[in-house]
């Protein structure tokens, strides 16, 4: 089961059960009898509210025009029950590339032999190979960034402090990263490197994460219930719908998470004090969570 993404808590379906198809229609299989569904716009804002009663296992509906997210919750819960998605938009299908014409290769022009008599002889130097072209264009597109393999470095932490990292280590992994994402990532994928912090007074780990981004001169876009980018990295994001948005993301199953202490909280940043002695990661994703590995004391 895939773990929440953004809005930072509950447990999610897998991406097969709730979909958006090509007309706008939301398609949700879920066990839970009584849902609402939740459409906001380029603001974040609320836009509609739409609740449903589950009878048969499935639920469908149209989605409202001009909503630019929507996320499904249980009613009888009160909790988040699905990933973030947003209004069907058609991949552009790339112009195909034109093949270029080879150059022909000059021929060189027979060696002459002295003229005179001496019986001398005369050595032709074998001209110099060209490089193989494939082979380069092969070196050329190694990306050239790779993540750090020996995980985050451990950090010792004293009686009222706490420990955060801001990783997104899998931004640079991914086999759909591009190389404008690894232009703003670090080498090692590491956006906030792994320090101790003084523990406030009620402090949540959008306050933890605010601090740390300061810090490091990172911009956040959202707010403590839902954080929609960190550094310029962000989730899955209509751009035709609001062209303003300037973050780049790796796949619509991007976003950001949260764990602490190994755990993922089933709350918003904004309602998650932090105790003493916690360890607070901030991890980019690219496959709704399913990509956050083992847990690692640090």
């Amino acid at each position: 089961m895939a773990l929440a993404l953004i809005f930072q808590g509950a447990v999610s379906f897998a991406e097969d059960t709730f979909s958006i198809t090509e007309d706008n229609r939301i398609i949700a299989k879920t066990d839970k009898e009584f849902v609402i569904f939740s459409f906001y716009d380029s603001d974040n804002g609320l836009c509609a509210v739409k609740p449903c009663h589950n009878t048969d296992g499935t639920v469908t509906l149209d989605a409202p025009k001009g909503f630019v997210s929507v996320r499904m919750c249980d009613m009888g819960t009160g909790a988040f029950v699905t990933p973030v998605l947003s209004p069907y938009v058609p991949t552009p299908t790339p112009a195909p590339t034109p093949t270029p014409t080879p150059t022909p290769t000059p021929t060189a022009a027979p060696a002459h032999k002295p003229s005179g008599g001496g019986g001398g002889s005369s050595s032709v130097s074998e001209p110099t190979a060209a490089p193989d072209k494939e082979q380069t264009a092969e070196e050329d597109s190694v990306k050239p960034k790779t993540a750090a393999t020996n995980g985050i470095e451990k950090v010792r932490l004293r009686e009222g402090c706490y420990a955060l990292v801001i990783d997104a280590r899998n931004a640079i992994n991914n086999d759909s990263s591009t190389e404008e994402i690894w232009d703003i990532l670090p080498p090692n994928g590491i956006m906030a490197k792994a320090l101790p912090y003084e523990l406030e007074e009620d402090m949540t780990v959008y306050d933890a994460l605010v601090l740390a981004a300061a810090d490091n001169e990172l911009e956040i876009v959202g707010d403590d219930y839902y954080v929609r980018a960190i550094g310029g990295i962000g989730e899955y994001y209509n751009v035709k719908l609001n062209p303003d948005a300037t973050f780049k993301f790796v796949n619509r199953q991007s976003g950001w998470m949260y764990r602490v202490n190994g755990e993922v909280p089933m709350t918003p940043m904004g309602s998650c004090k932090i105790q003493d002695g916690d360890r607070v990661e901030i991890i980019y994703t690219c496959a709704y969570g399913d990509d956050l590995g083992e847990y690692i004391e640090w």
